[in-house]
């Protein structure tokens, strides 16, 4: 279960640097910075992952959490540099990461409501 989690924010990561390369940022200092800015959420649930999914349920909730904020994060993405060209978007690209972590926060609860406490976990 941890490897789908895990595998879910590599793809999502490696994802989001091809979009960096089509925003063609005009010098290197600022691909690496817009890259690292919207890599941030995906560090920190790999981070997740690894040290806060202590147990099954908790496990569950993590690896839920990452395919949902990585697959949002994505589709977010895809929707505002490819479909939706407009002046604003580039604003909206710098959001993505504020976004995914609030995501995260209204998710997170939610479940843990989905994945109930059993006697197993």
């Amino acid at each position: 279960m941890r490897l789908l989690g895990y595998a879910a924010v590599a793809i999502a990561a490696v994802a989001t640097l091809f979009f960096v390369h089509a925003l063609m940022p005009s010098t290197a200092a600022a691909g690496i910075l817009i890259g690292a800015w919207l890599l941030l959420p995906y560090v920190l649930l790999a981070a997740a992952l690894r040290w806060l999914a202590r147990n099954p349920r908790s496990l569950r909730i993590y690896t839920t959490l990452a395919i949902a904020v990585a697959a949002g994060g994505i589709v977010f993405l895809t929707y505002v540099i490819y479909l939706s060209r407009d002046p604003q978007g580039a604003i909206a690209v710098f959001f993505t990461p504020i976004y995914q972590l609030a995501s995260v926060a209204v998710l997170f609860p939610l479940c843990g409501w989905l994945f109930p406490k059993t006697r197993a976990s």
